[in-house]
């Protein structure tokens, strides 16, 4: 679902909008509503619903203790009201605006971590806002005003998998901050949310907040379960932690058997030994997920999955996804947000004492070397990138934040969006599959600890053992084991941190569980070996991808300065397109230059038509 706002300085009939953006999945024109004010217009086709002077608009799903609503859903008079209150602390995958026609002013509220995509222009005479990127552009080419591409976003997301925000395809286009509100009227004002701010987190406690987060966790877990009716409803189970988080909140609930299992991978992938497991354990019944219904051959369909997985949510809409009519799904997602991830280790791992702002870059550096990523990359890009994190902590301080609170934020306001960017947008496009971890409280809990008391997990262990006791703590993890420090003894931590599962552990049951077929519409069933689980078809996707770049070369080097940003070895083997010896490092260079090359062709093209 999309929408448009734009200032009503110039404007486009809106024939001639929804002509340029065909590609887009925008199929009839007949489910778009326009709304002109004095100041603004806005074309949308998101729920919408009037009350006394204003109009609403509503896209994705949203959570409260006493409301699971979705953009499917019929909108009632007691919805309307809850809709309307405070929804600041609200879980969910969402975009909210109100259009209040007697003020000539419109305000657009994102889900607690604006995770949900929204992008926008403005300069002295227009600005325009969408939650799609292309739709925003093709607005700008009508009015005239210029759009330069780039590929600093996929430099920073994908590239170094890091926590650097680099903007988003377009030099002039802007994806809203992490702690951004809009209003506009006449001009667009941008203010503040105070959840992060620096005085609030001081006045915090964060017993409390580990506990205010376990409880309405697990008032929003009830509430899905009771107002779901019919529909199935089906849980991942994976070894690691944002499950274990959801888990502990329904055996809170002593709700569990009203629920399925899902999870990716059968044994012995050590996410499908602890879902079996856990399935036998608790007499659970296993979702499986059935060929999709898509069309588009195998190769199709793993690029675009790859595809999707770019950039800051930049696009939506054909990856993975439930049918909506019959099932609710839920995943944790965003439990790193506790200070427990990659990227948040990176600014640690090879840290010199004294802490500075330079030994911080330092061992980011050598965090990253260390996977080889720098490799692909040319002199301008690596300048370029560290200089984007430079600039990230001179912020960051300049806001009274600490030294130890600077990983987690960086996380908070970089990887946090634009890697799960795309996983918001999908959800909140599906709207049956809300993260229930979306929750501004797990942040708040990081930031009173401080990066190094969060490296082994403790936020994501209180709140499991808080909602559950020891439980589920004592369940093996994927990969890595509780850690002492979070223990109270040894005693305690021979007892409940118990060894790691991996790919070589024995099954963890003896019988696998019972399976209920669904429907599953997306890519990755097809694109699996079944015989070999744990892998991909990648040679399969990267030969697809390379021969949809051989025959559209001309948007190799076109407006994106390729060479400018990858080194000379692979803008090299980039002119020749050869699947033969490909070095694994250019593997991520491919992915993305396939990504950017679509973004650039596709409404040429019509591939996604």
């Amino acid at each position: 679902m999309d929408y448009l706002i734009t200032s009503n300085t110039t404007s486009a009939p809106l024939e001639c909008i929804l002509d340029k953006i065909r590609p887009f999945r925008i199929n009839n024109k007949n489910d778009f509503r326009t709304l002109t004010n004095k100041n603004f217009n806005i074309i949308s086709n998101l729920q919408t619903w009037d009350r006394g002077s204003s109009t609403f608009f509503f896209c994705g799903n949203i959570l409260l203790d006493n409301l699971f609503h979705t953009q499917h859903d019929k909108i009632s008079d007691k919805v309307i009201d809850i809709l309307q209150g405070d929804i600041s602390l609200a879980s969910g995958t969402y975009t909210f605006i109100e259009a209040d026609s007697k003020q000539n002013t419109f305000k657009i509220e994102l889900d607690q971590l604006n995770g949900y995509p929204c992008f926008y222009y403005c300069d002295q005479n227009h600005y325009a806002i969408s939650g799609n990127i292309h739709m925003l552009a093709n607005y700008l080419s009508m009015i005239g005003v210029p759009t330069k591409r780039i590929i600093n976003s996929f430099l920073a997301d994908l590239t170094l998998g890091s926590g650097i925000r680099g903007g988003t395809l377009y030099e002039n286009i802007k994806c809203i901050g992490f702690d951004e509100l809009f209003v506009g009227g006449e001009k667009l004002a941008i203010s503040r949310k105070t959840n992060l701010d620096v005085k609030n987190i001081e006045n915090l406690n964060y017993k409390e907040v580990i506990y205010d987060f376990g409880e309405c966790l697990a008032s929003r877990l009830n509430c899905v379960t009771g107002m779901s009716g019919s529909k199935l409803r089906v849980v991942d189970l994976t070894g690691g932690m944002d499950s274990r988080i959801i888990l502990a909140g329904l055996y809170k609930l002593g709700s569990l058997q009203n629920w399925y299992a899902n999870t990716l991978f059968p044994h012995p992938n050590p996410d499908g030994n602890f879902a079996n497991f856990f399935c036998e354990k608790y007499e659970l019944t296993m979702s499986l997920r059935v060929s999709p219904n898509a069309p588009g051959s195998m190769e199709q369909r793993v690029a675009q999955d790859i595809f999707f997985a770019q950039g800051s949510g930049i696009k939506r809409g054909l990856g993975l996804h439930f049918d909506a009519t019959s099932m609710v799904r839920i995943h944790g997602g965003y439990g790193e947000l506790g200070g427990k991830s990659h990227d948040t280790n990176r600014f640690l791992k090879y840290r010199t004492e004294p802490t500075t702002i330079s030994s911080m870059i330092q061992s980011y550096v050598k965090s990253v070397e260390a996977l080889g990523h720098l490799t692909i990359l040319s002199d301008d890009a690596k300048d370029w990138m560290w200089e984007v994190i430079r600039k990230e902590i001179n912020t960051i301080l300049g806001e009274g934040y600490t030294f130890s609170q600077i990983p987690i934020l960086t996380y908070r306001r970089g990887r946090a969006r634009s890697h799960f960017g795309h996983i918001s947008a999908l959800r909140g496009q599906n709207s049956y599959h809300p993260d229930f971890l979306n929750d501004i409280r797990l942040s708040q809990g990081a930031l009173l600890l401080g990066a190094e008391n969060c490296r082994h997990g403790k936020v994501n262990f209180d709140i499991i053992r808080n909602l559950a006791g020891n439980e589920i703590v004592k369940m093996p993890l994927a990969n890595e084991r509780w850690h002492r420090e979070l223990f109270v003894s040894d005693s305690e931590f021979a007892a409940l941190s118990v060894p790691p599962l991996t790919a070589k552990s024995p099954p963890l049951f003896e019988t696998a569980p019972n399976v209920l077929e669904t429907r599953f519409y997306g890519s990755y069933d097809t694109a699996r070996n079944i015989d070999s689980p744990t892998s991909y078809s990648r040679l399969a996707s990267y030969q697809y991808m390379i021969n949809f770049l051989k025959e559209n070369k001309e948007f190799i080097h076109d407006d994106i300065e390729l060479s400018k940003w990858v080194s000379p070895s692979v803008s090299g083997w980039l002119n020749e397109l050869s699947l033969d010896a490909i070095p694994w490092k250019v593997f991520n260079t491919l992915e993305f230059l396939f990504a950017s090359v679509i973004h650039r062709s596709e409404a040429e093209i019509g591939i996604f038509d």
